[in-house]
């Protein structure tokens, strides 16, 4: 019998001998919240260049593994991204914010925007990556208020449009299904010379031009060059190299508006496959005019996709 029990003390004693070091030394306070710096255990090697800022959600990815590329906005799947996918959000253009106004259990919502189709709409990879690792770039952060704000997009061939034309859109966005079924009318000169397509040649860059009808003086009281600087001013590198600003007369018919940065396509009606399309560099609806400033017909494709990214309203 003592022979059995010096056995198993000795055992006992050659199995606490072999515990691992490390075993005996693991904090019981996890090194991410000490008071003293810890040494590094994780490094994190990734680029950071332009495919950053590139659609989160592309149109040519299969999401969900059946085997078919999501083209477009897919509901039955979850979107990951700042906006919580069960909730519906409101816009203020005071604010310029993205609010949580309720909860739902389907993605969709009536009134509001949907967080699951704003996170398809909006994310770039760029907030992808800083959701996953720290939750998300917080432009302010204080006791009262958090704001997640998306990452900026260059001004450049590297902007994103997406498109979306399902029945749902109703219940993805604040708008009703007529707001969304129809084109307005926003041009009130029925002079047929201040529909057509007017082209340029890079030797009269950016030159100012009224169409025909009654423009208001105030609308070209800034020059063209000033009010496309005053546009890019927070990327003055973006500048197209060559433009022009025509401005139009119009009659903004609710409840489409327009505003600054929006692409318009003003169309002939007598002829719709010519138009003049640029984007809004200046605006007044109580006056009744709008400044779009144009690219050449003959500039290089790249400039000219430069001038032409975002959505168009017709």
């Amino acid at each position: 019998m003592k022979n059995i029990l010096v056995k198993i003390v000795t055992l006992l004693g050659l199995a606490s001998a072999q515990l691992p070091a490390f075993a005996q030394l693991v904090p019981a306070i996890p090194p991410n919240i000490v008071t003293s710096a810890p040494r590094p255990m994780i490094m994190l090697n990734m680029s950071k260049d332009h495919q950053l800022f590139y659609r989160a959600y592309d149109e040519f990815s299969d999401l969900d593994s059946d085997s078919i590329p999501e083209t477009t906005y897919k509901h039955s799947f979850t979107y990951y991204g700042y906006f919580d996918p069960y909730k519906c959000y409101s816009y203020s253009g005071t604010s310029n914010k993205f609010s949580p106004a309720s909860v739902n259990t389907t993605k969709y919502c009536s009134g509001n925007w949907s967080g699951n189709f704003l996170n398809w709409a909006t994310m770039t990879r760029m907030d992808v990556v800083r959701k996953v690792l720290y939750g998300g770039y917080r432009s302010t952060d204080s006791a009262t208020a958090t704001v997640l704000e998306r990452a900026s997009l260059p001004t450049d061939a590297h902007s994103f449009a997406k498109y979306y034309k399902g029945s749902d859109l109703p219940l993805l966005t604040p708008f009703s299904a007529t707001q969304l079924a129809s084109e307005k009318v926003i041009s009130n000169n029925n002079n047929n010379d201040a529909r057509r397509k007017i082209e340029y040649t890079v030797g009269n860059n950016k030159l100012h031009v009224n169409a025909p009808g009654v423009v208001p003086a105030a609308a070209t009281a800034t020059t063209c060059e000033t009010l496309v600087n005053n546009f890019f001013v927070d990327n003055i590198d973006s500048v197209p190299p060559s433009y022009h600003c025509i401005t139009y007369a119009v009659v903004q018919a609710a409840p489409f508006t327009i505003s600054t940065g929006d692409q318009i396509r003003a169309l002939n009606t007598d002829l719709t496959s010519q138009y003049v399309e640029g984007f809004v560099v200046n605006f007044d609806a109580s006056a009744g005019w709008v400044t779009l400033a144009v690219a050449p017909v003959d500039m290089s494709p790249q400039v000219r996709q430069r001038s032409k990214n975002g959505l168009c309203k017709t």
